[in-house]
């Protein structure tokens, strides 16, 4: 895990994957993936199979409800993945990682699209 000063006021924890659990969709974004590694760094290994690689970004000073219990309160979670496009879903088919333009936003709350937009676009 490293840690970055996005240009919001805060700490963001990026690739934490101890927060990851209950994300799900939540958007879409367009970015290329070195405007991408220039904010996050490099991207943590896919699943092998229907994504690529992914990052994740925790911000713990903005608390949601927890997607796996909702008496409990944590960090807003968003991650960042490709999904279906690329050589681990398509073979030589799939567009590699650092070629891609569409990325999907998952997130254990929707403002992770908005952490997402304000960390790769403000």
């Amino acid at each position: 895990m490293r840690q970055i000063t996005a240009r919001l006021p805060r700490t963001l924890n990026i690739n934490d994957h101890t927060q990851r659990g209950g994300t799900s969709l939540r958007g879409h974004i367009t970015v290329n993936y070195i405007d991408i590694v220039r904010r996050l760094g490099q991207p943590e290994s896919g699943d092998g199979y229907k994504v690529d690689v992914d990052w994740s970004v925790t911000d713990e000073n903005t608390l949601v409800p927890s997607p796996l219990d909702r008496t409990k309160m944590v960090g807003l979670t968003a991650t960042l993945y490709n999904w279906k496009n690329g050589p681990a879903y398509l073979g030589d088919e799939g567009t590699p990682p650092e070629s891609n333009l569409e990325w999907n936003i998952g997130g254990n709350h929707p403002d992770a699209v908005k952490l997402i937009h304000a960390v790769l676009l403000d």
